[in-house]
């Protein structure tokens, strides 16, 4: 059982220690400070012997004098050392804080969708903020407490045995009894902090959702629903709390009762040695200050167990996340292309999105797209339109059959170069809480104002935007707030106008448009997109009827294509959609 936990600690520093890499020299001094505070802590047992041999028995006078001052001296100098011995560590925490939490937001910011699909955001935040900081805070319990008070020991003990090698023995007598409390305890422990960690992470995502939520929640009234609910994830964390606050109490405990028998067996023996003058008061008070002073960090040392247990479980969570590996990920080697033209082919594309769904999202589609021209694909709900974006876009991979542009799979092209070359705008219009320009500018950072005022006037956003106080430095709010839903998809075609990439993938991109602003949109969208492939999904009539190519999906499948009059002179799929959905457009 030892081992095992040995194992595990070694395990997790080893994990830990490319977050370590750049402060050895910044460990090394931490460790030759603590060593140090060992020594000087060590020389007060010593300096018990002289103070009552020197002073109380033989009177005298010159020690009375000098005794205090190296007590002093020695005092300042331990302060020194452990102010600079606790500075330099919480520093090193502190930046190992940061690494561990930019390498986690770096990994998931870069995972594919099926796992944030699967992953709630307030799960990752809390393994961001609150897991990875508990690593930190547990290396720096560890390395404060269990290094510095491990050298202590060392210190003591070997100050112990050279003054009376016999007592030492009858002082560590009881030691090997505290591991069993220490192991046993240790075990349930680690399994309850595993399932807090779960409750956090869950509690965190509920909150996350429902702060995000506000409207919702005022416009039902469910205000006290909520409150229930969070209260429930409360208690539960409190009744798990109290079982693990049981338990690390009561380890301290126990082992101070077993350690009371070794002092027990130093006071007899040493006693004993004392009245028959084998030992002078001086020397067995000396050895017993430096037990005392040696108990005190053995104590903190069986402490540390509810840190170190915290600590391995926050280091599983970490790790089991930087080393999972994506689904969705760039070659090893990808083609080496220096510009995209824009021909698509799927070919006999097959898709799920998870293995236990009965029926497949795409089924055996194939398709051919040539570069420069408009392909609107149409169909009810759940057809797969959207699917096709997202598997061109490689938000995921086909389960089976192959998708190329300019006849290379896209699997072997490199994964940032791929969307760099594909714009999208979709539905579902996403704004960060920032301001006007700096939305519309995240897709080239580096953009002039006057191009943004230019991609702005392209997706006719520009007249709203100068009507508001801030004009484009006006915040838009949390997921964009503060604008309409015209509004906020305006501000996405204009962020897509100024990406400038030669694919454009547009979703419901005009959905949330009046007649008047769309009108305005599409003679912007014609002009952007001349030239360029576009893949249009829409129900409305002013998007398909330009298109050169309508595809119309259902079930999954590609169930008929061609022009908007080729196939309102046919009597199939796409006339029952164009009598039943826009006809009244």
């Amino acid at each position: 059982m030892i081992s095992s936990f040995l194992s595990s600690v070694l395990s997790a520093l080893k994990f830990l220690r490319p977050f370590f890499r750049h402060h050895i020299i910044h460990f090394l001094i931490t460790v030759a400070l603590m060593i140090a505070v060992a020594l000087l802590t060590a020389s007060y047992a010593y300096l018990v012997k002289e103070v009552l041999d020197r002073i109380f028995v033989e009177h005298n006078q010159e020690m009375l004098k000098i005794l205090p001052l190296i007590v002093i001296a020695i005092t300042v100098f331990k302060n020194i050392a452990l102010f600079f011995q606790t500075y330099i560590t919480q520093y090193v925490m502190a930046k190992v804080t940061i690494n561990i939490q930019s390498a986690l937001y770096k990994k998931y910011i870069q995972s594919d969708l099926l796992y944030f699909d699967s992953n709630s955001t307030g799960a990752m935040s809390s393994k961001i903020f609150q897991t990875s900081a508990g690593i930190a805070d547990g290396m720096n319990t560890i390395l404060v407490v269990a290094v510095r008070e491990f050298l202590t020991v060392i210190a003591l003990l070997a100050v112990l045995f050279i003054n009376n090698p016999m007592l030492t023995v009858l002082s560590l007598a009881s030691l090997p009894f505290t591991v069993i409390p220490v192991v046993t305890i240790s075990r349930k422990l680690r399994k309850n902090l595993n399932v807090s960690q779960c409750n956090m992470q869950a509690l965190t995502s509920h909150v996350n959702d429902s702060l995000q939520f506000p409207r919702l929640i005022k416009s039902n009234a469910a205000e006290d629903f909520e409150c229930r609910r969070v209260s429930m994830f409360f208690e539960q964390m409190l009744s798990l709390r109290k079982k693990m606050i049981a338990m690390s109490s009561m380890l301290p405990s126990i082992n101070e009762t077993i350690s009371i028998v070794g002092v027990a067996l130093v006071v007899l023996y040493g006693g004993h040695m004392v009245i028959n003058h084998q030992l002078t008061s001086g020397e067995f008070f000396a050895f017993f200050t430096a037990m005392t002073i040696a108990y005190k960090p053995l104590k903190s040392l069986t402490r540390l167990n509810f840190v170190v247990q915290n600590f391995l479980t926050a280091v599983d969570v970490i790790r089991n996340e930087l080393e999972r590996e994506d689904l969705v990920r760039t070659p090893e080697n990808p083609c080496n292309i220096s510009a995209i033209k824009g021909d698509i082919e799927f070919k006999n594309v097959m898709f799920k999105y998870n293995k236990n769904q009965e029926r497949y999202t795409i089924h055996d589609v194939s398709l051919s797209i040539k570069s420069g021209s408009m392909v609107a694909i149409v169909g009810p709900t759940g057809s797969g339109k959207s699917t096709i974006i997202s598997l061109l876009e490689r938000f995921y991979d086909p389960t089976s059959g192959a998708i190329s542009i300019d006849g290379i799979n896209i699997k072997d092209i490199d994964l940032n170069f791929l969307r760099r070359n594909l714009s999208l705008v979709s539905q579902d219009v996403q704004l960060f809480d920032d301001t006007i320009a700096n939305n519309i500018r995240y897709t080239k950072v580096n953009a002039t104002d006057e191009e943004v005022v230019n991609a702005a006037k392209m997706a006719n956003a520009h007249e709203f935007i100068i009507k508001m106080d801030g004009q484009y430095n006006s915040q838009v709010g949390q997921l964009g707030v503060k604008l309409s839903g015209g509004q906020k998809q305006r501000i996405a075609i204009a962020r897509a106008i100024l990406y400038n990439a030669p694919i454009i993938l547009l979703d419901e991109a005009t959905s949330a448009l009046d007649s008047i602003s769309e009108k305005l949109i599409q003679d912007a969208i014609g002009r952007f997109t001349q030239g360029r492939t576009t893949i249009v999904i829409a129900h409305r009539l002013s998007t398909v009827v330009n298109a050169d190519t309508i595809l119309v999906m259902n079930a999954g499948q590609i169930v008929e294509s061609g022009k908007h009059l080729e196939l309102m002179n046919g009597d199939g799929y796409y006339k029952k959609l164009y009598t039943t959905q826009f006809a009244n457009e």
